[in-house]
């Protein structure tokens, strides 16, 4: 539900950056909407990075985040219903202009341009710590490499930081009517969606991993906790009759319930008798198996890549690097 109430901002943003560029005198009446709309947007980035990035399973985003760019709006809003519309609409954007008699809500209407960037910057921030908490924690949580690393995000990030930060900054410093002022505002329409793009498909394609248990906890439970003894040769005698590894999707609370232990001994246990993670240890299992049904006239038909989706492996680049790693 949440997420479709992100792409309902995204869509009215970019109707609102339609009037931007080509009806100015409609987009200078609901330019307050836009402010606030922008905002949304970098709260509604955070709040979507937070979902996909819990490390507690019952962990709750703080809905207080929404409250300042609510009330900004509406401060500024409530504000303007008291100051005339040639001065309101006046005002132009690459420039200061203060109206006689109006002095505050001219300063305060500048202010805001200053209040967005450091908003933005702020939620960046914040989204950046949560994804380099959540790879720390979770990079051995799951078989399927290319969902837990969450690489995708810091593209996002990237195009994100680059759209609301410089772009602006070089389209208000232009010239008006200048050839830069037109490259900032085609190069902003262009990374915003590419940014929509790159988003969404991995949000539609489910292209992350959410945590089944809570993990931060769980990681100071393997000193005290009795969850029976793992026998190396049962282990290995388990995967080589059960072949957990074909599922792409599985992760090592699905090995640990099946073995009647927890993902903390677990991988504990795979990293002292092996000497890797439990991603590399079930990718190494796939490329093992890999090997031994290329050699099996029963697959003899199959090409390579059939026989890599085959043992586990959710897409070549995803078998291609685990090759380059353990390889």
């Amino acid at each position: 539900i949440y997420t479709i109430y992100f792409y309902l901002i995204l869509v009215l943003y970019h109707v609102c950056t339609f009037f931007l560029n080509y009806a100015i005198g409609i987009f200078l009446n609901i330019s307050s909407l836009f402010y606030l709309v922008v905002l949304l947007a970098s709260v509604g980035f955070y709040h979507i990075i937070f979902l996909i990035t819990r490390l507690h399973k019952d962990e709750v985003f703080p809905y207080k985040h929404y409250i300042f760019p609510v009330l900004l709006y509406l401060t500024y809003t409530t504000w303007s219903l008291f100051v005339p519309d040639e001065v309101r609409v006046g005002l132009p954007t690459k420039e200061i202009c203060i109206a006689d008699g109006y002095e505050w809500f001219c300063g305060f209407h500048y202010l805001r341009i200053l209040i967005r960037s450091i908003f933005i910057i702020v939620y960046f921030v914040l989204s950046v710590r949560r994804v380099l908490t959540y790879r720390k924690s979770i990079i051995h949580y799951s078989a399927n490499m290319e969902a837990s690393s969450l690489r995708w995000i810091y593209e996002v990030l990237l195009i994100y930081l680059v759209t609301y930060v410089p772009i602006p900054v070089l389209f208000l410093l232009s010239a008006p009517g200048s050839n830069i002022e037109y490259l900032t505002k085609i190069s902003f329409n262009c990374f915003a969606f590419i940014f929509d793009i790159i988003l969404c498909y991995n949000i539609f394609t489910n292209n992350y991993v959410l945590t089944a248990e809570d993990i931060v906890t769980q990681e100071k439970e393997a000193e005290t906790g009795n969850y029976g003894s793992l026998n190396k040769k049962e282990f290995e005698s388990f995967i080589k009759k059960q072949k957990p590894f074909l599922d792409y999707n599985l992760k090592i609370t699905d090995l640990a319930l099946s073995l009647g232990t927890n993902r903390t001994y677990l991988s504990r246990f795979i990293n002292d008798n092996y000497q890797l993670s439990f991603s590399m240890y079930i990718n190494k299992c796939r490329l093992e198996e890999l090997e031994k049904i290329k050699k099996s006239a029963s697959y003899a038909d199959l090409s390579e890549e059939e026989l890599i989706y085959l043992v586990g492996f959710k897409s070549f680049n995803s078998y291609k690097k685990t090759r380059e790693v353990l390889e």
